[in-house]
C-alpha cells in the first residue's frame, strides 16, 4: 500500500460497488467455514502476569463457558 488514505479509496470504492447484495468471488475460488469450539484471549501484561481467557463450548450451538487460565 502507498498510503492510509490509498486504502481508504479503495474501501469506499468497493462499497459503493458492492452495496447491495453479495460480493461476487471467482468460480475457481473455494473455502472452508471454520465453527471454534475453543478459544483463547492473551493480552501482555508486565512481570510475565499475562492475562489468558480460554472460551469453551461442548459442542456447536451451545453457549460458551469462560475461564481464566493461568500465565
Amino acid at each position: 500500500l502507498e498510503s492510509r488514505l490509498a486504502f481508504e479509496k479503495a474501501v469506499a470504492l468497493y462499497t459503493a460497488k458492492f452495496a447491495v447484495g453479495r460480493v461476487p468471488r471467482p468460480p475457481h475460488w473455494s473455502g472452508y467455514r471454520i465453527i471454534p469450539m475453543t478459544m483463547e484471549f492473551w493480552e501482555d501484561r508486565p512481570f510475565r502476569l499475562h492475562e489468558r481467557v480460554e472460551f469453551r463450548r461442548s459442542e456447536r450451538g451451545t453457549p460458551w463457558s469462560k475461564t481464566r487460565l493461568y500465565p
